[in-house]
């Protein structure tokens, strides 16, 4: 029997036999026969589709914070000794890694992803409290605090995706 009691409902009911290419089942074997068919989806396809979709996300948010450095280095801090070329190497290294994470969202990248967000947010904690080569920064700065929340909240999307890639596969 086809169909159910809601259009959006799909139920199919075996009453007898049941062959698929060639295998005729009976019983209790329809169950087994019919998720030959259709697979229902296990706990790792789930895991793996979230994974992926916080990988993307963690991607995004690197490139953000490599966006924002390397606007920053445009708006003058590229003639701040030390600091201007910090800013381009780490707008370049956030491009690169985004490109890493996305392509192979696996757990390493994802991890490395984290650590590089986490040092970037240090860099400018340590600039603002104690100065970095000579220059001290402030959390007033033009794109300080939307710096800190996207790096920060990277950061953790990309340790929950780690945590995702690298855990126990579903049974």
């Amino acid at each position: 029997m086809y169909g159910a009691d809601r259009p959006t409902d799909c139920a199919i009911r075996v009453t007898g036999p049941l062959v698929l290419e060639g295998m005729v089942t009976a019983g209790k074997n329809h169950e087994r026969a019919l998720r030959a068919i259709a697979p229902l989806p296990s706990r790792h396809d789930a895991r793996r589709s979230v994974s992926t979709v916080m990988m993307v996300l963690g991607s995004a948010m690197i490139v953000w914070s490599g966006v924002i450095h390397l606007d920053l280095r445009s708006q003058g801090y590229s003639s701040i000794r030390t600091i201007g070329w910090l800013f381009l190497a780490q707008a370049i290294t956030a491009f690169v890694l985004g490109a890493v994470v996305l392509i192979t969202r696996r757990a390493l990248a994802a991890a490395a992803g984290a650590v590089f967000l986490a040092s970037t947010i240090g860099g400018l904690v340590w600039s603002v409290e104690w100065g970095l080569f000579g220059f001290q920064d402030s959390f007033s700065a033009p794109f300080a605090t939307q710096s800190l929340g996207v790096e920060a909240a990277g950061a953790v999307v990309l340790l929950v995706a780690c945590a995702l890639a690298s855990g126990k596969r579903g049974r």
